[in-house]
């Protein structure tokens, strides 16, 4: 923790770059909010009933989601100094990587930070519940995620989180219609992210060139603008 203490040791003030209303400018004193997560570590591994492992890949993913989602303009930077391409705060992030390396743990914790911190929040979900929902609704199932408000209750598109993605069959069936789960998503949070600057994130195991050749060119040139790619590297800490 020392080494990542000492990179974040100044305060930084986001400045909203292409969209209007993306993230609210505030000043984060973020040795305080490492400890928020430091915090959130110790409770989540409480609750899991394990330990989590935080390697020198961990410390650097950390560093720069906590700079992305509490909205410091570093996180630009820091990205292209880590990843060697350019960062948005305006993009989402999808987060590579092989099995059981923390990416959804990562994940789970700045759920709660954002929840914590009331900015940048986000909903999981996870393929299985996306499929579900089109098998019981159809493409109406997609209005939560998008600007179609067919459904009242449904004032403005979310920001989601979707687990695990290119981990199941995506095929949905329904009245004689045939849908691809996850690739319509994306389809629908490209039009809402165009539209409404609400983010979408994802984790997966696939890299560029699998998730290419699952769900097409049309939606992997997307997925371009729509995210920045962060790959944590290393092997699995499952038992």
């Amino acid at each position: 923790m020392e080494t990542l203490n000492k990179c974040l040791k100044s305060k930084f003030i986001n400045k909203n770059r292409v969209f209007k209303n993306k993230i609210s400018t505030i000043p984060v004193n973020l040795d305080f909010e490492l400890l928020k997560i430091e915090e959130i570590i110790k409770t989540l591994e409480t609750q899991h009933n394990c330990k989590y492992e935080y390697t020198p890949e961990i410390e650097n993913i950390i560093k720069l989601l906590l700079l992305y989602f509490t909205g410091h303009e570093k996180f630009e930077s820091e990205y292209r100094q880590q990843m060697g391409k350019t960062g948005s705060l305006n993009k989402g992030i999808c987060l590579v990587g092989g099995v059981g390396v923390g990416k959804t743990m990562l994940f789970e914790i700045f759920k709660i930070y954002t929840s914590q911190m009331r900015k940048n929040s986000f909903q999981t979900f996870t393929p299985q519940i996306i499929k579900t929902g089109l098998q019981a609704e159809g493409r109406e199932y997609f209005n939560k995620f998008s600007d179609n408000f067919n459904n009242q209750k449904m004032a403005k598109p979310i920001s989601c989180y979707i687990e695990d993605v290119g981990s199941g069959n995506e095929i949905v069936k329904y009245f004689g219609s045939t849908m691809h789960s996850i690739r319509d998503f994306f389809e629908v949070r490209y039009q809402t992210f165009i539209r409404h600057q609400k983010l979408t994130h994802f984790d997966t195991n696939l890299y560029p060139i699998d998730l290419k050749e699952l769900y097409g060119e049309r939606i992997t040139d997307r997925m371009k603008e729509m995210f920045n790619i962060l790959e944590l590297k290393g092997k699995s800490f499952r038992k």
